[in-house]
């Protein structure tokens, strides 16, 4: 009986051990399982992080792309409309360039009509600063042969000419000329206009005085009783009186007619 007590003692110790060996493989594989799960679960945690951020980064990437897209569209636009503006702007100049030129066409006639009624008025005016006048003609005569000045620049002396010449009308002046007298001979003198209505002459040593007789085209020597007011009329020119009220030859009719009061 003890023996059969202790052989069942034996076999329940062996079973028990049996027993605990398998539990502790169990256990050791178990944990083995959860080791690699929790790996597996890390790597598949940052294997979902990776893909997360891969997503943000591609999420952002769009994002850019989308603003530099919009910004794309609004400069292709702006370059659009610049375009257009500058086809607008072409069509606007190419009707100006055909409008110069046919301007340019009719201004150049003009030109040569104006240089033809400045030698007109030259020829058939007092003699009012003839050498000056005569040198200001003769350079826009060959000015409107030159290629390298534009035609507005040729128009514009035109115009000053024609201003110059409008001046002489209204202003009075005293300045060195030439003149030839009656008898051809040849005096440098100082000269004195009042607009157009008289035109004098004084000699240097103010012994001589000659008034132009317009209808005649010559020189005519002034009787002495007038010197006083002639040499009055010098000094208002040249500045050296007051303007006043002085009696004068006039150019425009005869000599023996033309005493009447000048007031300048």
């Amino acid at each position: 009986m003890k023996t059969y007590f202790l052989v069942m003692l034996a076999y329940s110790a062996i079973g028990f051990m049996g027993m605990s060996t398998v539990s502790a493989n169990s256990l050791s594989h178990a944990q083995d399982i959860e080791a690699k799960t929790n790996q597996s679960s890390q790597k598949a945690q940052q294997g979902i992080d990776k893909e997360a951020q891969r997503i943000l980064d591609l999420q952002n990437q769009i994002e850019q792309a989308s603003i530099r897209l919009s910004n794309q569209t609004v400069y292709r636009d702006h370059l659009t409309q610049l375009v257009r503006s500058q086809e607008d702007e072409k069509q606007q100049l190419h009707i100006q360039i055909t409008q110069i030129e046919e301007t340019r066409q009719g201004i150049v006639p003009l030109m040569y009509q104006m240089l033809n009624e400045l030698d007109r008025i030259l020829h058939s005016d007092l003699p009012i600063r003839f050498t000056a006048r005569t040198e200001r003609l003769n350079q826009l005569q060959l000015l409107m042969g030159r290629a390298d000045i534009s035609d507005a620049e040729k128009f514009r002396r035109l115009l000053e000419a024609f201003q110059i010449e409008m001046d002489y009308g209204y202003k009075i002046s005293a300045y060195q000329q030439e003149i030839t007298l009656e008898d051809g001979s040849k005096r440098v003198v100082e000269q004195l206009h009042i607009g157009r209505i008289t035109l004098l002459a004084r000699s240097a040593d103010k012994k001589h005085v000659w008034l132009w007789l317009q209808e005649k085209q010559k020189w005519h020597a002034v009787e002495t009783e007038v010197f006083d007011e002639v040499n009055v009329a010098f000094d208002i020119a040249n500045k050296h009186k007051i303007p006043q009220l002085l009696r004068l030859p006039l150019s425009v009719s005869d000599l023996n007619q033309s005493q009447v009061k000048e007031n300048i």
